[in-house]
């Protein structure tokens, strides 16, 4: 039994790691495809924002305002208390439902912003800023890396940038 436990152990403990990176990167994902459509649907500005705060904190959220919002928890480590809301309801997903997981890059705020007219990504609202790109990458306790991306025409992709994610292509 010991030697079976021996070797299940470090297969199960990667498991878990793929299925957190897989977890967060698909709800990033769908969460860009429906602010998209939200967007034109509801003929309005569509913004999600992701915030990278420091030591592993990171944070992403939605708003149907026409500004970046901020999920950072300030000091009292509560994500409820942001500005990240559609309809009123808080739309976060922070890092301690993913426990390993790290956002690659700078600290700071991310943003996509999506048209009402075709759902396009611009870096900001009204359109008088210019066509952008939006990626995040998001690496695994393990070392693997999923990228997601927003093309400036409003088109999300996902990929594995290293490692095998079966689930997705590779970049």
């Amino acid at each position: 039994v010991a030697i079976l436990l021996v070797i299940a152990v470090p297969a199960f403990t990667g498991r878990i790691d793929d299925d957190r990176l897989r977890g967060v990167a698909g709800g990033l994902f769908q969460e860009l495809l429906v602010a998209r459509s939200e967007s034109i649907k509801r003929n309005q500005w569509m913004v999600v924002s992701l915030n990278k705060i420091n030591n592993g904190v990171w944070c992403y959220g939605v708003s149907d305002s026409e500004a970046a919002c901020n999920c950072d928890p300030n000091s009292d480590g509560d994500f409820s208390d942001n500005d990240c809301q559609v309809d009123l309801l808080n739309r976060v997903v922070d890092y301690t439902s993913f426990p390993g997981v790290q956002v690659s890059g700078d600290s700071s705020i991310r943003s996509a912003f999506f048209d009402p007219d075709r759902g396009m990504t611009w870096n900001g609202v009204d359109g008088s800023g210019s066509l952008a790109t939006f990626t995040v990458q998001f690496t695994s306790a393990g070392g693997k890396v999923a990228q997601v991306e927003v093309g400036s025409l409003g088109r999300a992709y996902i990929c594995a940038l290293s490692g095998d994610l079966s689930s997705y292509p590779a970049c």
